[in-house]
């Protein structure tokens, strides 16, 4: 059995649709807290965006029904990291 801790980092990349739930999230905080925070889901060299798992819901959990035909992310997959 293998198991996951929430404070996991992960890595994934966006999707068009993923990438537009990401700016309206953004938006919401600008609007809400005053702070732009997009330097903390600036992608890698390679389109990945890394995140521990816990900031990966909160942000994105909200935009997963589950009757789900929008991939937020490529291949819907997350890659643990170190």
């Amino acid at each position: 059995m293998a198991s996951c801790n929430l404070n996991d980092w992960v890595k994934f990349e966006l999707t068009q649709y993923g990438n537009g739930v990401l700016e309206r999230y953004l938006k919401e905080q600008k609007e809400a807290f005053g702070c732009d925070a997009r330097e903390l889901y600036k992608p890698d060299s390679l389109g990945h965006i890394k995140l521990q798992l816990h900031e990966f819901m909160r942000v994105f959990g909200p935009s997963m029904p589950i009757t789900f035909n929008n991939q937020l992310i490529v291949k819907n997959e997350l890659i643990f990291t170190d």
